[in-house]
């Protein structure tokens, strides 16, 4: 379990207390880097916002919220100004064309590299959309401050047979352009919330946090990242009841249609699943909060053990349901 740092245990006698402190952004020696390194200045390289209470070490690339600003409110709006040293929107090759910035980028080095979601900025952005980080690691979920230059959650997108193709990042640093960029090949996967093979029913979404709130909720979920699904998916739901749970727009009800029509060869049972609220699940469970989602779910799902088999099957298979 990641150590927690607090400000008091930074500026304690003990660890570092000449850290100049009359400035916004404050450098401390990193407490978890070990011993082994000269006290001065010079080593001073784990940085702090004291407005934000956000902090990173460029050594050993730890990074988290100090334990004395945990409880205070979070804004989406400045959350781009919590973020400091690596995590800044920062170096040239923010500049570049994606097709260098591609070709420089080492996407399954930055992910080796990647930490836990607790204690970062991704973990109180998935935190504040409804998402308990827990739940998200165990999907996972991870988190990098270098995804392009800027900080980010990380999905992984497995393949058929379960191996990484592929990352979808999430950036956090509240900036309106590129809020996602995955790197890889996204087309050959998927970000699965629940176990593509065990799981008897399966609900399709379009990006990840939508899989993550859903899955939450217990209705399993799996993310196309995006709205086309990698070639093997339908064969891999063979009989299976599938939930088409895009997004309530028009791309999203086009992709419905269309992968409906992928899935009934393999003698899947597809039910529209359209959100009332908002335009994704996230939005829903933002909105209504994980209990209500719940119940909806619960209600509308039929399984052999609650309610019969038959009465799920005597539906017809293109039944749109918007709930």
């Amino acid at each position: 379990m990641r150590t927690v740092l607090t400000l008091a245990e930074l500026e304690s006698h003990a660890h570092d207390p000449r850290s100049p402190s009359a400035r916004r952004q404050r450098r401390f020696l990193c407490p978890l880097c070990g011993n082994d390194k000269p006290r001065d200045s010079a080593h001073r390289s784990l940085s702090l916002n004291t407005d934000t209470g956000v902090w990173i070490c460029h050594r050993c690339g730890e990074s988290g919220l100090l334990g004395e600003y945990w409880s205070q409110p979070f804004d989406h709006q400045n959350l781009r100004s919590q973020l400091i040293g690596k995590m800044a929107v920062t170096s040239s090759a923010s500049h570049a064309s994606r097709t260098t910035l591609d070709r420089r980028f080492d996407w399954r080095k930055v992910w080796r590299g990647s930490s836990r979601l607790l204690g970062t900025p991704g973990a109180i952005y998935l935190e504040h959309r409804g998402i308990l980080t827990q739940f998200a690691e165990t999907c996972g979920v991870r988190f990098s401050a270098a995804w392009y230059g800027r900080p980010a959650i990380l999905f992984p997108v497995n393949n058929a047979d379960g191996n990484l193709v592929a990352i979808s990042g999430r950036f956090v640093d509240g900036c309106r352009s590129s809020k996602t960029l995955s790197a890889g090949r996204k087309s050959l996967g998927v970000f699965s919330a629940s176990d593509l093979r065990t799981a008897p029913i399966i609900s399709i979404v379009e990006g990840p946090i939508d899989a993550l709130s859903l899955a939450l909720c217990g209705m399993p979920a799996t993310a196309m990242i995006g709205t086309s699904w990698a070639e093997w998916l339908p064969a891999s739901l063979a009989s299976k009841l599938v939930y088409i749970a895009t997004d309530a727009d028009e791309p999203g009800d086009e992709a419905a249609g269309l992968l409906r029509q992928a899935l009934l060869p393999f003698a899947c049972r597809v039910l529209r699943l359209r959100p009332h609220v908002g335009k994704d699940w996230n939005d829903v469970l933002v909105q209504q909060g994980p209990c209500a989602l719940r119940r909806l779910l619960r209600d509308f799902t039929v399984t052999p053990a609650k309610k019969g088999e038959r009465q799920m099957s005597s539906l017809p298979s293109n039944l749109h349901i918007s709930i």
